[in-house]
């Protein structure tokens, strides 16, 4: 029977309880059937790093369904090493156990395969960096498995928990059962846009799943991060919202791309000093703040309104401002009550009332069907565009296919849709 990825109920034990609980269940290694004895010894081998369980409700990971036995006799010969350097991987050691439900951190994704340390697994075999990656022990354990290779540099952007009064959740969001990492601490609580999350490096971008496949919604910031996103330290990345499809919330935005993170290559979060010092030199605009100062519980409470400089504003999201390593970097969203959920358009699939062209020479539609923007004029050139146009004549998609050839000035959108200027403008 295959092993459950939906949420559990379990049972958390104190440590002697969780090595006990395992070793009775087991009674022998469970990958090659040894037995103490010889030089030999059985481990409560844990499945899923511990240090990546860090709420209350599952510190430590201590669950039966995250515990299995393996032999060590402190060489890389033993199974329980064989696993700690992910040559063992977790789906054969619960098949080997016998577990058929899966005990994963509630800030990982269920829908996700993992190995011990927290990385993912790519379709193509690879695996991302996960939040331990750069730890120095895990760095060692890997490395004496001849284990290290076959990493990108790709980093799945880490979960988001909702605040614990959040209003708006589904039912595949997590909870932050309290908020005592925020006690007096120095926050920033910012505009929560209803966008894609995007991961930017020097030389490649990508939403929320690391090897997703392209959608048209990303053709615009992928030629807006080609102006500015070779500047990215090699290692390091830039994380934002991607604004250019709607989704559930219609926006007037000076561009379509808001920064509200950035990384280094020990998978640090930068400041927010650092990070607003970063995004200035490399001409990114910043989510727009709510709040900045100490941690206040009454103000977080009742700092949402239903607006924000003319749009609407979907929720916050509640940040650390110190420097902070990645599995300590955590977030707090909220949302108001009855607040639609995020569903993205696939392929070239646009809304309602929208309309999609493709000519081999640039042209505006008719005037008498859509309007014409104000001095207008088409564009000469072999080359051809795609272009979405809503119905009030807003150019709201462009995407070039062939050729290089910059654009007229007066551009193809207009009223408060504004592209950058360039060769994608």
């Amino acid at each position: 029977m295959p092993a459950s990825r939906k949420p559990i109920a379990r049972r958390l034990l104190d440590r002697d309880s969780f090595r006990a609980g395992v070793l009775k269940r087991d009674g022998c290694c469970v990958i090659c059937g040894r037995k103490e004895g010889e030089g030999w010894r059985l481990d409560a081998h844990h499945i899923v790093e511990r240090r990546l369980f860090i709420h209350p409700e599952e510190v430590g990971g201590y669950f039966l369904s995250n515990g299995a036995t393996l032999c060590d006799n402190g060489s890389m010969e033993s199974c329980h090493l064989k696993a700690e350097a992910t040559l063992i991987s977790c789906e054969e050691i619960r098949e080997k156990a016998g577990i058929e439900e899966i005990a994963l951190p509630m800030d990982l994704y269920s829908d996700q395969r993992y190995d011990k340390w927290g990385n993912p697994y790519l379709s193509n075999g690879q695996r991302a960096k996960g939040p331990l990656f750069m730890d120095e022990s895990v760095q060692a354990v890997l490395r004496a498995g001849d284990a290290l290779l076959g990493f990108t540099d790709w980093v799945k952007h880490p979960r988001t928990s909702h605040l614990p009064w959040s209003e708006g959740a589904t039912e595949d969001d997590e909870f932050m059962p309290n908020i005592d990492r925020f006690r007096g601490a120095q926050i920033v609580l910012s505009a929560k846009l209803d966008g894609e999350q995007t991961t930017c490096y020097t030389d490649y971008l990508h939403a929320r799943a690391v090897d997703g496949r392209h959608s048209d919604a990303q053709n615009w910031v992928r030629n807006f991060h080609a102006s500015w996103g070779w500047q990215i330290p090699k290692g390091w990345r830039v994380c934002g919202e991607n604004m250019f499809e709607t989704h559930t919330i219609k926006y007037r935005l000076p561009t379509y791309f808001f920064a509200h993170s950035v990384w280094n290559d020990r998978n640090e979060c930068l400041s927010w000093d650092e990070t607003l010092e970063w995004c200035s030199l490399l001409g990114l605009t910043v989510v727009p703040v709510l709040y900045r100062g100490l941690w206040d519980e009454k103000l977080a409470r009742g700092i949402y309104r239903r607006e924000l400089d003319g749009n609407p504003l979907e929720g916050f999201v509640a940040g650390g401002i110190p420097r902070l390593r990645r599995e300590i970097c955590r977030q707090g969203v909220r949302r108001p009550p009855r607040c639609a959920t995020r569903r993205p358009f696939a392929g070239t699939q646009l809304p309602r009332g929208f309309i999609l062209t493709q000519r081999l020479a640039v042209r505006y539609p008719s005037a008498s069907t859509l309007g014409r923007p104000p001095g207008g004029t088409p564009l000469r050139g072999k080359y051809s565009l795609e272009t979405a146009w809503d119905g009030h004549g807003n150019c709201v998609l462009k995407r070039k296919l062939c050729h290089n050839t910059t654009l007229h000035p007066s551009g193809f959108c207009h009223h408060h849709r504004p592209f950058l200027p360039g060769p994608f403008a």
